[in-house]
Formats: structure tokens, sequence, C-alpha cells
């Protein structure tokens, strides 16, 4: 048989629930501080790090993705152009005679150049096409569309380049693009392979006069 409490035990009885809830309920509120610290930690790491990976992807004189995106992006598409979900083309846009700008008119206006070229492109193409800076005075974009609309719409894209009023010191002058276009087409074609014929075509717009769009034969 149990003796039951005294008045006294029984005040202190209670006091001490009281007390144990009030610790119960003071250590529950600081766990959930320390998690929502915690919280707030991850979210802020997560987004520093995607800042970091958009920086790291970004080029920082033209804004436009730079030739690690476009070879992360170039990755993906050859994924889906290889199981027949989307057509596949590269067009390659090189800046005709940039050079002359850098020597007669320095490397600022050089950039400028760089700067309101990429504009041009990204507005004319960005609905259509991914345009990155691959390096230098040279553009990369990669379509899913197929080599004779991709070729459509990069000759759209120079002629707005052409009609561009550049003003340098004194000087008013057009400058203009040349460009290469290559598609996927076989099942041995490789992002390396097409991105040369790409190249070659580039090259045979330079030694067709410049300012003009090649589209690469087969084979090429």
């Amino acid at each position: 048989m149990s003796i039951p409490e005294t008045p006294q035990e029984q005040v202190q009885h209670i006091l001490l629930q009281n007390h144990e809830r009030e610790n119960f309920t003071k250590n529950t509120s600081e766990l959930e501080d320390k998690l929502r610290q915690t919280e707030a930690e991850v979210e802020r790491y997560k987004r520093e790090l995607a800042q970091q990976k958009f920086r790291s992807l970004q080029d920082a004189l033209t804004k436009l993705p730079n030739r690690s995106a476009f070879e992360e992006r170039l990755n993906m598409e050859f994924a889906r152009w290889q199981k027949g979900q989307t057509a596949l083309t590269i067009a390659i846009a090189d800046v005709d005679f940039f050079k002359d700008v850098n020597d007669n008119f320095g490397h600022v206006a050089g950039d400028k150049t760089l700067q309101v070229i990429a504009g041009t492109l990204n507005k004319a193409l960005k609905n259509d096409g991914f345009v990155c800076r691959y390096g230098g005075e040279e553009f990369a974009i990669i379509f899913c569309l197929d080599e004779n609309q991709v070729k459509e719409k990069m000759e759209l894209a120079r002629e707005k380049v052409a009609n561009i009023p550049f003003k340098f010191k004194t000087d008013d002058i057009r400058i203009t693009v040349s460009a290469g276009v290559a598609s996927f087409k076989n099942n041995n074609d490789t992002t390396v392979s097409v991105f040369e014929r790409a190249d070659k075509a580039l090259y045979q717009a330079k030694e067709n006069g410049r300012n003009n769009v090649i589209l690469a034969p087969d084979g090429y």
C-alpha cells in the first residue's frame, strides 16, 4: 500500500514537473532555433554554390555563357540527339578583321565591339540557339534545329551585325562576322568531329571573302 504524499511533497512534485516541462520546452525551442539556423546556413551555401557555378560558366566581358558552358550544354544535347530526341547543329561565328579594330582603335574599343556583337547575336538567336563566347572574337551557338534552318537564322544574325553603326573616334565603320555551320547526322559523329566540320566551314567562309555563312558539306 502506497503512502500518500504530504501537501508539501505534492507541491514539490508539481514544482518539479513544471521545472522539467520548462526545461523540455526550453531545450525544444533551442533545438528548433538551431535547426532553423542550420537550414538558413544550408540555403546560403546553396546560393553561394549556385552563384559560383553561374560565374564559372559566364564570360566576364560579354556576359554570355563561356566555353565551359558551351561544352557542358553540347554534351547534354548530344546525348539527346543520340537518343533520337532532337536535331542538333553547331554554328561558329568569328568577327572579321577584329585585329584591325584592336590595332587601330585600341583594346577598349575592341572589348566594346565584342560586347555589342555578343548582344546582337544573343538577341537575334537566343529564342532558337544557345549562344556562347567560345574565346577571343569567336562565338559558338548550339541549335536543336536542322542545318538549313540554322543557316537561315545565321544569315539573319550576320545581317544584323553588318548593320550595326560602329563609330570609333571620328570613323564610322561596319564590322561583319563570318560563320560555319555543321549538323550531327551520322552515328559516328562526335562533338569533336562536328565542331571541326563547323570550324572548317568557317575557314571557308573567310576564304570566300568574309561576311557570309557556309554550310559544311557531308563528309567535310
